[in-house]
């Protein structure tokens, strides 16, 4: 890939973009000519759920007569690009 002058150094660019919830741990090998080849660096992060929103963030039924229903919706919104398992509503 090329030469590294004595003393010099380079820039390797990591993006991490996880597929799923839960640790992910893996090994980064740079290759090179030196005695302790390969050079590595343990990378570590975490797949965490995303942001998830509700709307609207609150209702107000007002007055409403005794034992009649009052019915309306509550989004819940993924902005994940990964599924959200809804574990209960309550």
């Amino acid at each position: 890939m090329g030469a590294l002058a004595p003393l010099a150094k380079c820039s390797v660019s990591i993006i991490f973009t996880p597929t799923g919830l839960g640790s992910r741990v893996v090994t980064l090998n740079l290759n090179d000519n030196a005695i302790n080849a390969p050079q590595q660096v343990a990378l570590v992060g975490q797949g965490v759920p995303g942001r998830v929103a509700v709307e609207p963030g609150g209702l107000s039924f007002g007055k409403q007569p005794l034992g009649q229903p009052a019915a309306t919706a509550v989004n819940l919104i993924n902005h994940n690009s990964v599924d959200l398992t809804i574990q209960g509503v309550g």
